[in-house]
């Protein structure tokens, strides 16, 4: 048994590295900013025409082999030119997106499950392309999520939201409003399930 672990421990650490060496070059051409790389299991897509700061400590599961729970396989990091994505310390995540134009904020130690989805914009105006002489106005609004929260599987997190430190939100939520430090939400509409 002992043998079998340390085989085990071999094939972490080896597929630790090759994610760093993989992920490497595209932070380095995305121009992302890191105190510490992070932890990367499988290989993340990045569209950054803004700006995405890490900080220490962040672990991403991106991939089959990282995350079976059948979300889309891959974690990506997009911003526009006007976009920020900040990552703080010991903040986890699986097979994410990430999507700004404006600001998305993950306080420290946030944990993100398998799918979740977080757009601080709408994409596009409600008719879905630009009319005629009218420039295209899309809206958006920062996500702030605070320190310790955690966000279940599959949730969704839409433009303007602030969450609170320590709440937790349901797997499968779909959150358009604030959630109050300290609280369980869940459902779609995110609802009230009760004080932590």
């Amino acid at each position: 048994m002992g043998m079998k672990r340390i085989v085990f421990n071999q094939i972490v650490c080896a597929k630790e590295i090759l994610g760093k060496c993989r992920n490497y070059v595209p932070f380095k051409i995305w121009h992302v900013e890191y105190e510490h790389f992070p932890i990367i299991r499988g290989s993340i897509y990045i569209n950054n025409y803004g700006k995405i700061q890490f900080g220490k400590n962040v672990s991403i599961n991106s991939g089959l082999e990282s995350s079976q729970l059948g979300f889309f396989p891959k974690t990506i990091l997009h911003t526009s030119q006007t976009g920020v994505i900040v990552i703080e310390d010991n903040v986890g995540m699986s097979n994410v997106t990430l999507y700004a134009r404006k600001l998305i904020h993950l306080k420290k130690n946030v944990r993100l499950g398998a799918g979740v989805k977080i757009y601080d914009n709408d994409f596009h105006d409600l008719y879905g392309h630009p009319q005629s002489g009218i420039e295209e106005i899309i809206p958006a609004k920062e996500i702030v999520i605070g320190s310790n929260v955690f966000v279940g599987a599959g949730t969704m997190i839409l433009k303007g939201v602030h969450i609170g430190d320590n709440a937790i939100i349901g797997a499968g939520s779909v959150v358009a409003r604030d959630i109050p430090s300290n609280e369980v939400w869940a459902g779609n509409p995110v609802q009230f399930i009760k004080e932590i």
